[in-house]
């Protein structure tokens, strides 16, 4: 939670799924559906930095449908939620159909409010804010 126009900037790249680009030891970056972070040793990072080529210690391509899961899951956690017309066109699946169980449960429970194609957490939806998000994950 924060106060209104005092949100953290470098924490609203995650939270609106931007694209990111860490450098250095276990700094991890993610550019359109791919995810890795550096090694985790300083050994390793400084002796593989001179050839240019830093070992990863993870690498994970996700898959369209993981992906829109992902941004469902932070979208929601924020006070401004998200456009599932939106989303559905950057992962060319129709994110209204593949969630219509999960959306009507929460809206019918008064969790979730939708005005057109936005969706957000209500005041009561942001304490179960976790639990809730998990629905949208593979």
């Amino acid at each position: 939670f924060a106060l209104r126009n005092k949100q953290c900037q470098h924490n609203q790249k995650y939270w609106s799924n931007s694209a990111t680009l860490g450098f250095g030891v276990s700094a991890s970056s993610y550019i359109g559906g791919v995810r890795w972070t550096n090694t985790l040793a300083l050994n390793d990072y400084l002796t593989s930095a001179s050839s240019r080529r830093v070992p990863l210690e993870i690498f994970e391509e996700l898959p369209p449908r993981a992906a829109l899961g992902e941004e469902m899951m932070l979208g929601l956690r924020t006070d401004k939620g998200l456009d599932l017309d939106l989303v559905s066109e950057k992962y060319g699946l129709d994110a209204k159909s593949i969630f219509s169980k999960e959306l009507r449960e929460f809206e019918r429970l008064k969790l979730l409010s939708r005005h057109g194609p936005k969706i957000k957490l209500t005041r009561q939806g942001f304490f179960l804010a976790d639990s809730l998000c998990a629905e949208f994950l593979e």
